[in-house]
């Protein structure tokens, strides 16, 4: 294989290609981003990307519809000739290990990945030397792709919002606070009314949207203007820009208290109830074994111990 062939298959992601072979056969970026649990500017980037690395056009895009170009079209069979012979590969592999271990993926939010699995998992695995267990560790829309696909078995995640697709098993509940500089009027207060957010820069992670629309309707009915917000994507990112003053932030107690926020920059919100839900998810359509049932279950108990906060506390 040449080497500039080889540079330009190291720079495509398999993800790219899928998203695009879901454009291609639905002939709609929306419909594409809905099948795969993502946002239409993350189809559209993916796919740009992809032509990018390939230096070729391989969408028509109009107002109307979206259909393969002539090199598109030869990618699509290509790509899914390649991805099936791949994907066969693959299972047979899981297969054959599945013989000796059975073998579990489990999803998890960066935050919950790292504090509170790696622990659970190791002690588990301890206890029962014949489960695999595998974290998955992926942003929320990702989660539910991957458990309506059969990609992951379950899923720790906030479940607020009721989805057919799943069945959420409660774990553990956590109040959200505005979390302050130590510069900002609020501080050391510890209690605030929500009158106090008019005129501020109100930082929050995509996670905390539905948080955000409960002041947002509070305030409205109360004619007071709702703060501008700015939302990122991790909390690394959002505590950064707390430090370097560029706002107020929204965050799970528990959360601000990994993250060591000093008492005096935690202020409890007293006119709006904000809680974060956390629940063990599963898919309806899938066939749970022994281990998934066991694993399950040790999760909840385990997690419910370790968490702050119980359910409706």
């Amino acid at each position: 294989m040449p080497i500039s062939t080889r540079k330009t298959l190291q720079r495509i992601d398999l993800a790219e290609l899928e998203t695009f072979i879901a454009v291609a056969e639905l002939g709609s970026f929306r419909a594409a981003a809905a099948q795969l649990n993502l946002s239409q500017p993350s189809v559209s980037g993916r796919v740009q990307r992809l032509e990018t690395a390939l230096h070729t056009k391989l969408l028509i895009r109009t107002t109307r519809y979206v259909a393969p170009t002539a090199d598109g079209v030869l990618l699509l069979e290509g790509a899914n000739r390649a991805l099936d012979a791949l994907g066969g590969l693959v299972d047979s592999f899981l297969q054959r290990a599945g013989q000796s271990r059975q073998r579990l993926s489990v999803a998890a939010t960066p935050l919950i990945a790292a504090l509170y699995m790696p622990a659970l998992i190791r002690d588990y695995c301890a206890r029962y030397t014949d489960v695999e267990v595998h974290l998955l560790d992926l942003r929320y829309p990702e989660i539910l792709s991957a458990l309506d696909s059969g990609e992951a078995d379950m899923a720790v995640v906030s479940f607020d919002r009721a989805d057919d697709r799943f069945t959420a098993t409660p774990i553990a509940s956590d109040e959200v606070l505005l979390v302050v500089p130590e510069t900002h009027p609020l501080f050391g207060t510890g209690h605030a009314r929500i009158d106090k957010l008019v005129g501020e820069n109100l930082m929050l992670i995509d996670q905390y949207q539905p948080m955000f629309e409960m002041i947002q309707s509070a305030m409205n009915a109360r004619n007071l203007a709702p703060p501008r917000t700015t939302t990122v994507s991790d909390v690394s990112t959002l505590t950064g820009m707390l430090d370097a003053g560029f706002g107020i932030a929204l965050l799970s107690h528990n959360v601000a208290k990994r993250r060591r926020a000093p008492e005096g920059t935690l202020v409890h919100l007293d006119d709006v109830s904000l809680r974060r839900n956390y629940a063990l998810v599963v898919s309806r359509k899938a066939e749970r074994g022994t281990a998934a049932l066991s694993f399950g279950d040790y999760l909840c108990r385990t997690l419910a111990d370790r968490w702050p906060l119980r359910p409706g506390e």
